[in-house]
């Protein structure tokens, strides 16, 4: 792809498509994990948000979470059992 198609999903998420990858982003930028990697998904994942964009109309409703796992392709994560309520956010998993 010359151009990759770039696809703003609101004001703080969108994706990036080039060749075969999508690469997530946060505020118009590459979005990284906190490891520093590059979130990449392949096409196929970025099927649930593309759902997302078109069924929230480009907006993730207000006390939902789109949760990314901290793998750089992708992992169990929003892109497979969707949109989280932020009342149903428990805490965070912390790894020593």
């Amino acid at each position: 792809m010359k151009n990759p198609v770039f696809c703003k999903l609101s004001n703080r998420l969108s994706c990036l498509f080039w060749r075969q990858t999508v690469k997530v982003g946060i505020n118009d930028k590459t979005a990284k994990n906190s490891e520093g990697m590059l979130y990449v998904l392949k096409k196929q994942t970025y099927t649930m948000l593309s759902l997302y964009e078109k069924d929230y109309k480009e907006v993730i409703p207000k006390n939902t979470c789109l949760i990314l796992d901290n793998l750089a392709k992708g992992s169990l994560d929003s892109m497979y059992f969707g949109l989280i309520d932020k009342k149903n956010i428990l805490g965070k998993a912390v790894i020593e």
